[in-house]
């Protein structure tokens, strides 16, 4: 009875530190030439649920859709560029009668996609960078739980 007594006497007045929720984990992007992919805390996130994680914040969600927009554009453009010096070098070597003014104006379609595409990239990192400065930093007072005596006996005092 005397050490169930001690135990209850230090159990009671002892803190209990109390987390709700844990700071979320920023997102990262990692870019090679040709792929944007998406890491939190170690793992590939898919564009999609990316996307869904985005639409919390009005402003980044803007910004990721304008992100696409400069990437669909620039691979339209580049496409027609790409068409252009594609038909012109086919004729050439087909028949040789390639118009090189066609050649020239299908490559400066090609150098202005490469702008749109970059344009894609720059706007995609700045998305994640104002979803993550909006996320929930850890306080760096915690939440504590105190259990002891007060005026109407045995009671309990959260404090944060």
């Amino acid at each position: 009875m005397k050490h169930f007594s001690l135990f209850i006497l230090i159990f009671l007045t002892t803190t209990i530190p109390l987390f709700s929720q844990g700071p979320e984990k920023p997102i990262e992007i990692r870019r090679s030439f040709f792929l944007t992919s998406y890491v939190q805390d170690g793992e590939r996130l898919p564009r999609q649920e990316v996307r869904e994680m985005i639409r919390v914040n009005e402003q980044a969600k803007e910004e990721l859709s304008r992100a696409r927009n400069n990437l669909w554009f620039g691979l339209a453009v580049g496409a027609a560029g790409s068409y252009v010096v594609g038909r012109q070098l086919s004729r050439e070597f087909g028949n040789g009668s390639a118009n090189w003014t066609y050649t020239g104006f299908g490559a400066g379609l090609m150098v202005v996609s490469f702008s749109f595409t970059d344009m894609y990239f720059r706007k995609n990192r700045n998305a994640v960078r104002i979803y993550n400065a909006s996320l929930k930093k850890e306080t760096s007072i915690p939440a504590s739980l105190e259990v002891g005596f007060s005026e109407n006996g045995i009671g309990f005092c959260l404090r944060f």
